[in-house]
């Protein structure tokens, strides 16, 4: 249980990535965030969740779709 959760949380290419563990981080808050907003309500306005999601999540997905196109491989997973 501990190897899938170190797996999950640090590791990408069997490589230790603090951009992985962020991206996770920034997950967890959002849906933490997110779930607590809907419950009960936020004054917050959409530009913010639309730019913490950018800067905490969307890295990860830029760098992941950057190695591809460098790599000469089209299919997004």
């Amino acid at each position: 249980m501990f190897n899938f959760i170190k797996t999950f949380l640090f590791l990408d290419n069997n490589k230790i990535s603090h951009t992985k563990f962020w991206s996770n981080v920034g997950y967890g808050c959002m849906s933490y965030t997110f779930t607590y907003a809907v419950l009960y309500g936020t004054e917050i306005d959409y530009t913010i969740w639309l730019l913490y999601g950018t800067v905490v999540i969307g890295n990860r997905t830029l760098k992941k779709k950057l190695e591809q196109t460098t790599n000469g491989n089209k299919d997004v997973t």
